[in-house]
């Protein structure tokens, strides 16, 4: 049934009975009921066939793509619950977000077989958290090529579906609490063939063993400790893994029945691939010095518990419970484990404001931990930590808030020799993402954010998500001989005719440098003269060439070129640092008119072409301009033809030059006006290679910046943190000019008075100003009664979206056609025009129930009963199309229907109530805070 057809029906059944019952249809509004959901439609970059060559590629490189579980609370079948990734530029942008919600629900263990394309992922229990339509036992295949999900395998016995209501209106799932662990399953893995898959039934207890090729269950086993006279009650397996032809399987002595820390304790069990041959091979006291989850609370493992209440801090719910969830292989066999916090899947965190009586949010905190093989075991020595740098926001961290921070999974990738955990806070609080460690050191040396903070929909610190897999054939093994094999690499090079060394690396850049008049002048009056500055920046970046030979004769080269109304060669290409530097000086005094920046491309490719270049070296523009395009031909006649404008001409020079190989880097510098950022942007090969200084003051760090990508064996920018200032959103505001609007607020103006001059404050709030990448807000406003109409369509400009809200009061009339709102809507975005990558956002703001809208036969909806229905499915249309809609609802009482407002918003936490018309403007305050958050 549709979403919509779900909210109508939830609305009369509630209707007449009462403030209680109406909230109880938040239950199917929230969309949370514990239901089997049929696959939903895909939009949006989750569920789109993910760009098979773009992972595949990355293998070849020393920044391969992984993949991890995601959670999302209740069912929201569209949110994203398998998420690829790798360590972005910017350590948030580079993911593809893969199955949905909908699709497979709650999973942990995944297994990628390479020779298929294909991921294999676990069901799991996870309070609030529901299942995908395979319930408990569930195994899913997801394909990289076209993007396909079904349901592959189902592990008998893995338990029954508990869980309860999550419904924000008193269900909070309190029947799955103690599941966790306890049913469905854990992890997965691959023989190293990719013949067969192993799953952990955290039912029974036992690993069962499929084969890949038609899904058939051959065996089952049980785990190594199930003769021990504590492993009926005590004993919770969980992690695996398939080295040099042995399964390994990791479990915890939960000490839940002796309730005595001195009982904890891992171990590992080694066996033959049918489980012939059981032995264990590791055993380690969970009584290790561990720095827990939170920097206040004492950091000591616990034994499992039933009473979910209990905490060590009476301000937040911390009860760690020990689950070794997975196990890796270093090159010298040194083996790696990944340990979750159970507590942190019983608990909720910020789930809009609402928790259960007597609850807190919960903090979870896990570990990662290496044992070094002895003899035919291993050993573990957790004192000193050696992976100690995993500790909250920022790469290297070893204390801070959170100072255990692993979510429980573990990759080991095959070269660079590192290992990738899933963890807490990675960047930032309340979020999760990913860290790479150095087996060999420990060092943590990158870290990428997949998740912040939405209330009500992921789970901040509590687990937020799962196991993490490579998504590139397995580590090769080695065969065990009378000397250590060298383990296989898998070509961590770009070129394909070149190892990749970072220091082999060398650059031929040319250095184009504006000397037009304007560069003798500041940015701002009585600031430093951008000539000057852009002088002693290039200065600084020829410093930090390698212009002398390496022991090899390898160097980077220089070349550099100013242009203004004119193009030169000041310099050609060559490694003499004292002639790259006099050129310099020579250029400062070289202006003129004139911004031809077709001629400062062509003119800098010119060096490149000659005979001097290095043909191993990477051909680089770097190009600086503080103007417009000036003075450059178009059209007939120009050398450029075809073009239109000046911008045409400068993009077809660009594009010879990038015809030719030559990376171009781009800077501008100046106010956003002075300059054309989406041109230098579209001149840049890349958007990262892009680079904005406001001030002249900047150039010095940026030129830095670039010099640091270029000795590198697969080129990228430096890391650069989330900025809300950066967050831009295409917003339309639709607001009820009813007649029931010129009622009076508590404040004597009007309702509508109130609207607008809250409407007005919020567009104050947005940044309708471009900044120096060109990004900005857009705001339309469209108003509504019997009918609807777009008052200005999407605009950034200030005055004139201003006009068309005072404007509205003259069109006050009789009814609430809020089907007609919504599409009215809807069709400003489609009319646009759109900036991209701006957000979808609509507002509605209504203060009364659906009017004069039509329904049944004859009527746009023919199928609908009643006027409720109409409204829900032009929602539905615009939440489809990919906008986020927020409803806002004026009024007390009978004048509002809070089902029906749910059913239009995006998400129940997207709904506000103003009871009064001068409480609007904090609630748009609010809505402001929400478009700039990170992500």
């Amino acid at each position: 049934m549709r979403r919509s057809d779900e909210v109508r029906r939830s609305i009369h059944r509630s209707a007449g009975l009462g403030r209680a019952p109406v909230l109880a249809a938040l239950l199917l509004l929230a969309g949370a009921a514990f239901l089997a959901l049929a696959p939903p439609a895909r939009s949006g970059p989750a569920g789109e066939p993910a760009p098979l060559d773009r992972i595949t590629g990355a293998c070849l490189g020393d920044n391969p793509y992984l993949v991890s579980s995601q959670y999302v609370m209740g069912q929201m079948p569209a949110e994203r619950a398998l998420v690829a990734f790798h360590a972005s530029p910017d350590q948030r942008s580079e993911q593809l977000g893969l199955a949905l919600h909908g699709e497979i629900g709650s999973t942990w263990g995944l297994a990628y077989q390479p020779g298929l394309q294909a991921i294999f992922a676990g069901a799991f229990h996870k309070r609030a958290s529901g299942f995908g339509p395979g319930g408990p036992g569930a195994i899913y295949r997801y394909d990289l090529g076209d993007g396909s999900v079904r349901l592959w395998a189902e592990v008998p016995d893995a338990g029954a579906d508990i869980h309860g209501a999550f419904d924000g209106a008193g269900g909070f799932d309190l029947e799955g609490q103690d599941g966790a662990g306890r049913l469905a399953l854990g992890d997965l893995d691959l023989s190293e063939d990719g013949s067969l898959l192993f799953a952990m039934n955290l039912s029974t207890r036992r690993i069962y063993r499929f084969r890949v090729a038609d899904a058939r269950l051959e065996s089952s086993f049980a785990h190594g400790a199930v003769d021990q006279p504590w492993a009926e009650a005590e004993a919770r397996p969980f992690g695996l893994k398939v080295w040099r032809g042995k399964l390994y399987h990791g479990l915890v002595r939960d000490a839940s029945v002796s309730g005595d820390r001195a009982d904890l304790d891992a171990y590992v069990y080694e066996s033959a691939l049918d489980g012939s041959g059981m032995r264990e091979v590791l055993r380690f006291d969970l009584d290790y010095p561990w720095q827990g989850p939170h920097y206040e609370v004492e950091g000591k493992w616990m034994p499992w518990h039933h009473d979910h209440a209990e905490t060590l801090d009476g301000r937040m719910f911390i009860w760690p419970q020990p689950w070794l969830t997975d196990i890796e292989f270093g090159q010298a066999g040194d083996m790696l484990l990944g340990l979750r916090d159970r507590h942190g899947d019983t608990v909720l965190f910020n789930v809009g404001g609402r928790l259960p009586p007597g609850e807190q949010n919960g903090q979870q905190g896990g570990d990662i931990l290496i044992a070094r093989p002895d003899g035919d075991r291993w050993v573990i020595d957790p004192d000193p930590e050696f992976f100690g740098q995993d500790a909250s926001r920022g790469v290297g961290k070893t204390w801070d808030g959170h100072p255990e921070t692993g979510f429980g999974g573990l990759a080991r990738l095959r070269a660079p020799h590192e290992v990738v955990m899933s963890a807490l806070s990675p960047l930032q609080y309340s979020s999760g993402g990913a860290e790479w460690f150095d087996v060999d050191s420990g060092a943590n040396t990158r870290r990428e954010e997949l998740y912040a903070m939405r209330e009500g929909i992921n789970f901040g610190k509590a687990n937020g998500l799962g196991d993490v897999e490579m998504l590139c054939a397995p580590p090769p093994t080695a065969t065990p001989t009378a000397s250590p094999t060298p383990e296989p690499i898998y070509l961590p090079f770009v070129r394909r005719d070149k190892y990749c060394r970072p220091d082999s690396y060398h650059t031929d850049v040319v250095l184009v440098l504006d000397r037009s008049t304007s560069m003798l002048r500041p940015v701002e009056p009585g600031g430093l003269a951008k000539n000057a500055a852009a002088i002693a920046a290039a200065r600084d970046f020829v410093r930090l060439l390698a212009l002398a030979p390496d022991p090899y004769g390898e160097h980077d080269q220089v070349a550099v070129v100013g242009f203004n109304d004119a193009a030169w060669v000041e310099l050609g290409l060559g490694n003499d640092r004292g002639a790259a530097l006099a050129a310099l000086d020579r250029l400062e005094g070289r202006t003129a008119e004139g911004t031809r920046l077709d001629l400062a491309f062509r003119t800098g490719q010119q060096p490149l072409d000659g005979p001097a270049r290095r043909p191993e070296n990477r051909p680089v523009i770097v190009l600086l301009t503080d103007g417009l395009p000036n003075r450059v031909p178009f059209g007939a006649g120009s050398p450029y033809p075809g073009s239109r404008r000046q911008e045409d001409s400068v993009l077809m020079a660009v594009d010879a030059v990038k015809q030719a190989g030559t990376q171009i880097y781009t800077v501008g510098l100046g106010s956003p006006r002075d300059i054309l950022p989406w041109l230098l942007i579209d001149a840049a090969s890349e958007r990262w290679m892009y680079h904005y200084a406001p001030r002249p003051e900047d150039l010095a760090g940026i030129y830095a910046r670039i010099a640091a990508t270029f000795d590198s064996c697969e080129p990228r920018p430096a890391p650069t943190p989330c900025s809300p200032e950066l967050q831009h959103a295409d917003l339309v505001l639709v607001l009820d000019m009813s007649t029931s609007m010129a009622r009076g607020t508590r404040g004597g103006r009007t309702k509508h008075a109130a609207a607008v001059a809250a409407a007005r404050s919020f567009v104050d709030q947005l940044d309708l100003e471009p900044d120096g990448w060109g990004r900005r807000d857009q705001v339309a406003i469209v108003g509504f009664n019997g009918r609807a109409w777009t008052a200005i369509g999407l605009s950034d400009d200030r005055p004139a979206v201003e006009a068309a809200l005072a404007g509205l009061e003259a069109r006050i009339a009789e009814g609430t056609r809020l089907d007609l709102a919504l599409a009215e809507g809807q069709r400003a975005f489609e009319t646009g025009p759109r900036l991209l990558p701006n957000l979808p956002v609509m507002i509605l703001l209504t203060d009364g129930l659906p009017n004069r809208v039509p329904f049944g036969p004859g009527s746009a909806e023919p199928g609908c009963p009643d006027q409720e229905c109409t409204v829900l499915r032009a929602a539905e249309r615009a939440r489809q199309a990919g906008t986020r809609i927020y409803s806002i609802g004026l009024g007390l009482g009978d004048d509002l229907l809070r089902p029906l407002l749910e059913g239009i918003a995006s998400d129940p936490s997207m709904v506000y109530v103003a009871p009064d018309g001068e409480d609007l403007e904090g609630i748009y305050r609010q809505i402001a805070g929400r478009l700039s958050s990170c992500p």
